[in-house]
């Protein structure tokens, strides 16, 4: 991303054999979901980035190499709720145990009361960013037609499906069936407008 000027999402990150009760630094690094245990070490990026043009020049390698890799990943100071909100999210998708808030303020170098103290400064909270990282992957699990209920709620980490139906049905009002049932239609609806209208 620095040869590009940009920042390139990371789709996947591989960091072989590590445990995997020892990955919330890389989550943190990288803010992606990360894939320990194995053999192989990888970044999966987007194809499209290998097309970037590269904006640096040569004459630029001496003050990059005096502070790497410490400021490859982006600038310092990144929002204490977007960082909770990346890691929390980067576990939903590696199916990891969301970590609590002991483990969070450990990872980002923070005692706990002030990790507290500087999202209740920011408006929020731990507990309101974990109920937004799993309204968020339940949204994407009900996408997916051939996901039931009970497998989704398994993949979250709820007790059971009656449980997540609860947490569903307080964040949107309706059950997960419903709901998909809805996007689903409206998806339908709107495909078919589409057609209709690119065949007149």
């Amino acid at each position: 991303q620095w040869l590009a000027g940009r920042n390139l999402p990371l789709q996947r990150v591989r960091i072989g054999p590590v445990r995997r009760e020892d990955v919330l630094p890389f989550l943190r690094l990288f803010q992606a979901p990360v894939l320990a245990g194995g053999e192989g070490y990888a970044l999966d990026f987007p194809l499209e980035a290998l097309a970037l043009p590269v904006v640096r020049t040569p004459a630029e390698f001496p003050a990059f190499f005096t502070n790497f890799p410490c400021d490859v990943f982006g600038p310092r100071g990144r929002a204490l709720a977007e960082q909770v909100s990346a890691l929390l999210a980067a576990a939903l998708r590696q199916g990891a145990a969301l970590p609590s808030q002991a483990q969070l303020a450990g990872g980002l170098g923070l005692s706990l009361s002030t990790f507290r103290q500087r999202l209740h400064a920011a408006g929020t909270g731990y507990r309101a960013l974990r109920e937004e990282a799993l309204r968020g992957a339940a949204h994407r699990a009900l996408l997916q037609a051939d996901a039931s209920v009970g497998d989704i709620s398994q993949q979250l980490g709820f007790a059971d499906a009656a449980t997540f139906r609860r947490a569903f049905r307080r964040w949107e009002g309706v059950t997960p069936g419903a709901w998909r049932t809805q996007r689903i239609a409206g998806g339908t609806a709107a495909g078919s407008a589409g057609g209709h209208s690119a065949g007149q």
